[in-house]
């Protein structure tokens, strides 16, 4: 950290830091049936996360058994066009997750995120995974109201 950290604990966040002036504050932490030792980025203001942040990360930890499952059949349909999965296994809810491994999430300023976005006054977050056994490619999960809005790779 540098020499001008500030920082602030949010319920849901807990402990986010930012350097200086920035509006960028991140943390690490799970999220839970999405994975463990997330970077939390949250394009905030000076102060902190928003409150519109707060409340849509808070949304996306209450929501992430329905993510979870909800996200498999679009996951396993992007892992099988990659390659990532051997032809011999059959992707589903007990074993896409083992080849995925969380990365970031990233909490938006606004409704708008890389590959789409939700509706006005909604907070968009992209959930990013890293394929080990594929390096060309990253798995995001674009989520507007705790509901997957799309599965995307950049």
């Amino acid at each position: 950290m540098g020499m001008f950290t500030k920082s602030v604990k949010e319920p849901h966040f807990g402990d986010l830091s930012a350097e200086g002036q920035s509006k960028i504050w991140e943390t690490t932490r799970d999220i839970p049936s999405l994975g463990k030792g997330f970077l939390v980025c949250v394009w905030g203001s000076k102060e902190g996360p928003t409150a519109a942040q707060c409340n849509a990360f808070g949304i996306l930890i209450e929501k992430s058994e329905h993510i979870h499952m909800s996200a498999v059949p679009d996951i396993a349909s992007y892992l099988n066009s990659c390659g990532v999965a051997p032809p011999s296994i059959t992707l589903s809810p007990k074993n896409v997750w083992e080849y995925l491994a969380p990365c970031f999430a990233e909490v938006h300023s606004d409704n708008q995120y890389c590959a789409g976005e939700g509706p006005v006054g909604t907070i968009a977050i992209s959930v990013g995974y890293e394929i080990p056994r594929d390096k060309n490619h990253l798995l995001q999960l674009g989520i507007i109201n705790g509901k997957i809005d799309q599965v995307y790779s950049e």
